[in-house]
């Protein structure tokens, strides 16, 4: 992705074609141990928001956590590429933009469309979530046709969970 010099507006597109339908699988396969694993860090997200602490990690662990939820190891794979990019991008958005609180409603939204298995509320979160975010890049007068880079603004390169159990940086 990098050499290809993907661009935001590219990754945006192709996040979009896959958090809708991880959250709607989500929705539909996440076994109680997942949901009290998104719970667990919906309650750390909410306690580093009142203490003003940064959310990046907690919001790429969210998003790992949602994918594992989906029990689709084709979707996982799909976006575990994607993430490496993401969020350095997403780190820029948060430093720029106070954007915290909006993130939270629509990841307890999420979840709890999860916990009543409601499919349809968590993918239309799921998309109102992403296209939030295109929102604050653009907001951050960020440029969506430039490619993004591995790391933006001292963000950090996150670890991720793979499908098998291994982690990847």
């Amino acid at each position: 992705l990098i050499l290809h010099q993907v661009t935001f507006r590219e990754l945006w597109e192709a996040t979009m074609a896959l958090e809708p339908p991880i959250a709607g699988a989500a929705a539909l396969r996440a076994e109680p141990t997942d949901i009290e694993a998104l719970q667990q860090n919906l309650q750390r997200m909410r306690a580093a928001y009142d203490a003003g602490e940064s959310l990046v990690a907690l919001d790429v662990e969210f998003h790992a956590l949602l994918a594992q939820a989906a029990h689709n190891r084709a979707l996982l794979m799909c976006r575990d590429p994607l993430s490496l990019l993401f969020y350095p991008a997403y780190g820029s958005v948060m430093t720029l933009l106070n954007a915290a609180e909006r993130m939270l409603v629509a990841h307890e939204t999420i979840v709890e469309a999860i916990r009543r298995r409601d499919e349809a509320t968590a993918r239309d979160w799921a998309t109102k979530h992403t296209v939030d975010f295109r929102r604050g890049y653009e907001l951050a007068n960020l440029d969506l046709d430039q490619p993004v880079p591995l790391k933006t603004g001292g963000a950090e390169v996150f670890t991720f969970n793979r499908a098998d159990g291994t982690k990847d940086r």
